[in-house]
C-alpha cells in the first residue's frame, strides 16, 4: 500500500514538472531568437523547451540549471548562438555546432568538451565568455580552435599553460583579468598570430616569461595590477604591432624598468600610472631599487642586489646630471639672446636721447615709443632671472635627492653588516649547542 503511494506521488511529480515544460514558450514566437525568461529542472530528466526549429538564438535569462548537459542536443539541433543567464549552472556542456555561447555570472567549475575524433564534428565556436564562474582549469579549451574571442574574467585560475591556446590562429581577445593566476607556463614557443588584446590584469603574478611567444597582431597588453618584478625581456620586439601597454600597480625594478620604457617610449602608450609613489616613479610607474624576491631568503645574493643597487644609483645620477646640464645649457642661451638684445636697446635709446634735443632728426613720440619697449626688454630680462633662480632651486632639490639616495644606500649596507653579524653569531651558537649536546 505505501509503495503504491509513493508512486502515484512521483507520477504526479513527473507529470506536474512535464506540464510547466509543455508550457514553456519563447517570448516571440515569430522571431529567429527564442528568448526564455526562466527554465528550472532537476538533474536526472532535461526539460522540454519549446520548438526552436527555424531559430538561430536561444536566450535564457533566469532559473536553476545546475547541469546544462548533453542530453539537450536533440532540442538544440537548429541553435546557434547560445545565451545562458544567471542559471547556477555548475556543470556546462559545450556542443560542437555553436557559433556563440555566453554563460557569465553562473557557479561553472566543469566544462564538458567532447574530444575530437573521425567520429565528432569539429567545433565552431567562435566567441565563448565563462565571466564571473569558478573554473580552476582550462585545459579543456584546447579543442576550440575556432575561437576568435574568449573571456574568462574572474574565475579561480591560478595557473595557465600556454600551450592551452596553441593552434588558435583565429583567436583576437583573450582576457583573463581578476582571476588568482600566479604562474604561466610556456613549455614551447607559441604563436598566435591574430591576438590583438591580451589582457592578464589583476592576477597574482611575480615572473612572466614572454620572450617564446609570438603575437605579430598584439596591439593591447595589459599587466597592470599584479606583482611583477620584471619580465624576461626589456624591449618587446617580439609584438612588432604593439600600440597600448598597461604596467602600473606592480613591484617593477628601477633599472628593467627604466630600460624598458626607454626601448619602447616611441611606439607604445603606457595607460594608466600608479598614484603615490615611495621613490621617484619613471614615467609616472612606481619602481624599486633593490628587489627581494619570494622565493629566496632576504640574505641571499646580498652583495649581487648591492651591486645592481650601486649600478642604479649611478645610472640614475647620470641621467639627472645630463637633464640639468641639458636645462642650464637652455637657460643660458635664452638668458644671452635676451640680455643682447636689450644691450641693443639700450644702445638705441641712448643714441636717441642724445639725438633727442635736435627736433628736425628725431620726434619726441618715437622716443616715447622706444623707451616703452625698452621697459618690456628690461621686464623680459627680470622674468629670465627669476627663471634662473628657480632652475638653481630645483638643482639644489636634484642634490639633495641625490644626498637622500646615498644615504639611504648606506643604511643598507649597514643592515646586510648587521645581518652578517647576526648570522655569524647565531652560526657560533649553533656549534656551540651541537659541543654541549655530545
Amino acid at each position: 500500500m505505501l509503495s503504491a503511494v509513493i508512486l502515484l506521488f512521483l507520477l504526479s511529480q513527473v507529470s506536474s514538472d512535464l506540464s510547466v515544460s509543455q508550457q514553456l514558450q519563447c517570448k516571440n514566437p515569430k522571431s529567429t531568437i527564442c528568448s526564455i525568461q526562466v527554465l528550472k529542472y532537476v538533474d536526472f530528466r532535461p526539460p522540454r523547451l519549446p520548438p526552436l526549429e527555424g531559430k538561430h538564438t536561444l536566450q535564457i535569462r533566469s532559473g536553476t540549471v545546475t547541469r546544462f548537459s548533453k542530453e539537450l542536443q536533440p532540442q538544440l539541433a537548429s541553435i546557434l548562438k547560445l545565451q545562458l543567464g544567471r542559471l547556477n549552472i555548475e556543470s556546462l556542456w559545450i556542443m560542437p555546432t555553436l557559433l556563440q555561447l555566453s554563460a557569465e555570472n553562473n557557479l561553472i567549475e566543469q566544462l564538458v568538451i567532447e574530444e575530437q575524433d573521425d567520429n565528432v564534428t569539429e567545433y565552431s565556436l567562435q566567441y565563448l565568455n565563462l565571466a564571473n564562474n569558478r573554473l580552476r582549469s582550462i585545459r579543456e579549451l584546447n579543442d576550440l580552435q575556432a575561437l576568435k574571442e574568449l573571456r574568462l574574467d574572474n574565475n579561480l585560475l591560478e595557473y595557465i599553460e600556454m600551450d592551452t591556446f596553441a593552434g588558435m590562429n583565429k583567436l583576437k581577445k583573450l582576457s583573463l583579468s581578476n582571476n588568482r593566476i600566479n604562474a604561466i607556463a610556456t613549455a614551447e614557443p607559441i604563436e598566435l598570430p591574430s591576438l590583438e588584446l591580451f589582457s592578464l590584469a589583476h592576477n597574482n603574478l611575480t615572473k612572466l616569461a614572454i620572450k617564446d611567444w609570438t603575437l605579430l597582431q598584439l596591439t593591447d597588453l595589459q599587466l597592470n595590477d599584479n606583482r611583477l618584478i620584471s619580465l624576461d625581456v626589456d624591449n618587446f620586439e617580439q609584438f612588432v604591432s604593439l600600440e597600448k601597454l598597461a604596467i602600473a600597480g606592480n613591484s617593477w625594478y628601477c633599472f628593467w624598468l627604466s630600460k624598458a620604457i626607454k626601448n619602447i617610449a616611441r611606439y607604445v602608450a603606457l595607460n594608466g600610472k600608479d598614484e603615490d609613489c615611495p621613490a621617484m616613479p619613471i614615467d609616472d610607474i612606481c619602481c624599486s631599487m633593490t628587489v627581494v624576491s619570494d622565493d629566496q631568503p632576504a640574505h641571499a645574493d646580498i652583495a649581487e642586489r648591492i651591486r645592481l643597487f650601486e649600478e642604479s644609483q649611478t645610472r640614475m645620477k647620470s641621467e639627472l646630471l645630463q637633464k640639468l646640464n641639458r636645462s642650464k645649457a637652455w637657460w643660458n642661451e635664452e638668458f644671452a639672446k635676451i640680455d643682447g638684445k636689450t644691450k641693443d636697446l639700450k644702445k638705441e635709446a641712448d643714441e636717441l636721447a642724445r639725438l633727442s634735443s635736435d627736433d628736425n632728426k628725431v620726434k619726441p613720440e618715437d622716443v616715447a615709443k622706444l623707451s616703452e619697449v625698452l621697459m618690456n626688454a628690461d621686464d623680459n630680462v627680470d622674468n629670465i632671472k627669476s627663471l634662473v633662480d628657480s632652475n638653481k632651486q630645483f638643482e639644489k632639490d636634484i642634490t639633495n635627492l641625490l644626498y637622500t639616495v646615498i644615504e639611504q644606500k648606506n643604511r643598507l649596507l649597514q643592515t646586510v653588516k648587521s645581518a652578517n653579524n647576526l648570522k655569524e653569531e647565531m652560526h657560533a651558537y649553533k656549534i656551540s649547542f651541537d659541543n654541549n649536546v655530545k
